[in-house]
């Protein structure tokens, strides 16, 4: 087996700078509705160790939706049967799995690179396999490079991902191997708690299958818990397996709507999933007992979900089948402390007879899996898988490919200022990979002050730990340390460990000693969004827009205006903002948004009308829906006509339906 590291090319979309402002929202807990009061019960640690926002991470929300040739990083693994390629840049994505025996594609390997709001971070691309770890939903890495570094073993090339992740203060890693003869891709997730603190924990391997016609997916589970959004809650029923609601759940084609199946699977089963197409041909994805969960995942045929369907991949039509620690990705699992978590996948082609693959009698299809399975993993799956793992224990890194974050490696650096171990003892966080986010925070901890920066300057990084609070309350005190900068970056270490009268102190300091946006626009976001005072909000983003003009500041100032009823002002700011940032899409819905509250509709259907892409609309969001309403009912009305009739020819409009991307 070779590893080499190359790059590939496809149409993607323009992925920009992050958004340096810190997250600063009112928390919103998660509405669930079961269909039995027995049903939360059954699933250990429903519901606890959500997190409400991404702090120290910064979103990812500045992209655009025009594709054009670009080039990805990407680690290529091969063997005589298979060929994997990873792509580096993009949280060691799984991108594609070519079956070289049989000649086709074993993943859904997507066509572009479209990203879109559905991620922890905003940005988020569809196809491949996706490694989430620690935290529920798509994971802080999914759009970031990672660190990559060949390994060797047993005589085998492999590669190895890694980073370190800073909300649950963890490290994980992946290694990938392709050993010679091996009809299948094996990986080997670790998960590390360095520190004693216990920690909710969460991974689910998120796998892109095509949804063809008559594909079917298998699990050997005879119950499932089946969940979607409806009516601003998320619902949980217990079904038995395949049929229900007068369809086949095993085939993905039957779903009329978005819906997640969270398999219960059967007691002493292997763990596997599997997708096959009409011809009983696909992939087929198995691990060691320790990945108890099975999933999977239907766009189905509702308009939203159809949108964002076709929107990720160009029209192509896919599932997702995922594999993960706990039953559903509604749990999170408690890791106790300095204990390492590992397991082994396996990744290859399955090919069943059509009559088995596509019985009637669902066990039957099931049963067929087991006898490849057992034709393939004699002594049992969990045994060989845990065999194969022990002869690739250990490797040695013989090169570097790229580099993740510095954090890691900051992290370490703090650690040993504590007389703490290095935060793993498996990989090696390069002090290379230290750069500009992280500088001023290495320069805080060897200098004992944080050096000044020009308010012009957008923040690239943020520290929230006890341990950088104490530095930061030093370095005011040092003759070099007392500015703006540091009580901002103080202001920010408070409000993550829930001081908001500390943060707002600090920050209104930083603003008193140098006035800048990124104090006045954190202090807006207290009134709006914590203390619930829009007008001084407004007031304050105001202000933060006069001192500096960015895209998320004006974003920020177009809420908060809004929120304060203060159309004609936001206008107004439209007018004079710089014309690249005022093209952008939702800055145009907001401009649209004030138009139509002021009773201008004419106008604002010249921006929302079938030509208009707000690039970053979220999962379920419905604004556009519903200022598309407001608009052409608006216009309706003016012409007199009943109200059953405005909502008939609001319905006709046909690109409603293009606008509509609510999942359910």
């Amino acid at each position: 087996m070779s590893v080499i590291f190359t790059a590939i090319k496809m149409p993607g979309c323009g992925f920009y700078e992050p958004n340096p402002t810190l997250e600063i929202k009112e928390p919103v807990l998660s509405e669930f509705k079961f269909s039995s009061p027995t049903l939360k019960n059954q699933l250990k640690h429903f519901g606890e160790g959500m997190v409400s926002d991404m702090l120290p991470y910064l979103q990812q929300d500045n992209y655009d939706r025009v594709l054009r040739e670009k080039e990805f990083k990407a680690a290529v693994l091969e063997n005589e049967h298979l060929k994997a390629v990873i792509l580096t840049e993009y949280g060691g994505r799984l991108y594609s799995l070519y079956d070289k025996t049989a000649g086709r594609e074993l993943l859904y390997k997507n066509r572009i690179f479209q990203l879109a709001n559905l991620a922890l971070r905003n940005a988020w691309f569809s196809g491949g396999v996706e490694w989430n770890v620690a935290i529920k939903g798509h994971n802080p890495f999914t759009c970031s490079p990672v660190f990559a570094v060949k390994i060797k073993s047993d005589g085998e090339e492999g590669l190895r991902i890694y980073e370190y992740e800073r909300k649950r203060s963890i490290v994980f890693s992946i290694d990938f191997w392709l050993p010679q003869g091996s009809r299948f891709l094996y990986v080997l997730p670790r998960i590390e708690n360095a520190e004693p603190q216990e920690k909710y924990m969460y991974w689910w391997s998120n796998i892109a299958v095509p949804e063809e016609k008559g594909a079917r997916v298998i699990v050997p589970a005879s119950k499932v818990f089946v969940g979607g959004g409806e009516k601003g809650a998320y619902h949980i029923d217990y079904k038995d397996m395949p049929y229900f609601d007068g369809r086949d759940s095993s085939y993905p084609e039957t779903a009329a709507r978005s819906n997640d199946y969270f398999y219960h699977l059967d007691q002493g089963e292997q763990k596997w999933i599997v997708s096959v197409d009409s011809q009983g041909k696909g992939l087929l994805q198995a691990s060691t007992d320790e990945l108890i969960g099975r999933k999977m995942f239907v766009w189905g045929r509702g308009e939203g979900g159809e949108n964002w369907n076709n929107f990720l991949s160009d029209g192509d039509r896919y599932i997702e089948i995922q594999a993960g620690l706990s039953e559903t990705q509604l749990q999170h699992l408690k890791m106790p402390g300095k204990t390492v978590w590992e397991w082994v996948e396996v990744y290859g082609a399955i090919d069943l007879s059509v009559d088995k693959a596509h019985s009637k009698d669902y066990s039957q299809a099931v049963n067929a899996v087991k006898e490849f399975l057992g034709g393939l993993f004699p002594q049992g799956l969990d045994a060989e898988l845990k065999k194969t793992a022990i002869k690739l224990k250990n490797p040695k890194v013989v090169e570097v490919f790229q580099c993740g974050s510095g954090w890691g490696a900051l992290k370490n650096i703090e650690n040993q200022a504590k007389n703490l171990p290095p935060i793993s003892d498996c990989v090696e966080f390069y002090p290379q990979s230290i750069d500009s986010e992280q500088k001023p925070f290495l320069d805080l901890v060897s200098n004992g002050y944080l050096e000044e920066t020009d308010v012009q300057t957008a923040p690239q990084g943020y520290v929230v730990s006890e341990y950088f609070r104490e530095l930061l309350r030093k370095s005011l005190g040092h003759p070099k340390g007392s500015h703006w900068f540091s009580y901002y970056h103080l202001g920010a270490v408070e409000y993550a460990l829930g001081n908001m009268e500390e943060a707002e102190a600090c920050w209104r300091k930083s603003f008193d000693l140098k006035p800048n946006a990124w104090s006045a626009r954190n202090l807006a976001m207290l009134y709006k969004n914590i203390y619930k005072q829009s007008q001084k909000a407004a007031e304050l983003m105001k202000t933060a827009v006069k001192l500096k003009k960015h895209i998320s500041l004006y974003k920020d100032c177009a809420e908060a205006l809004i929120q304060a009823e203060k159309y004609d002002e936001w206008l107004k700011i439209c007018e004079e903002m710089p014309e690249e940032m005022s093209k952008t899409g939702r800055i145009r819905y907001y401009k649209a948004l004030c138009l139509s509250r002021l009773g201008k509709n004419k106008e604002a259907s010249e921006i929302i009308n079938e030509n208009f892409v707000m690039e970053d609309i979220r999962e379920g969001e419905l604004s556009l829906t519903e200022l598309w309403y407001d608009i052409y009912g608006a216009l309706l009305l003016n012409q007199n006509l009943p109200r059953e009739e405005i909502i008939k020819r609001v319905d006709q409009i046909k690109p409603i339906k293009k606008l509509n991307f609510k999942m359910d």
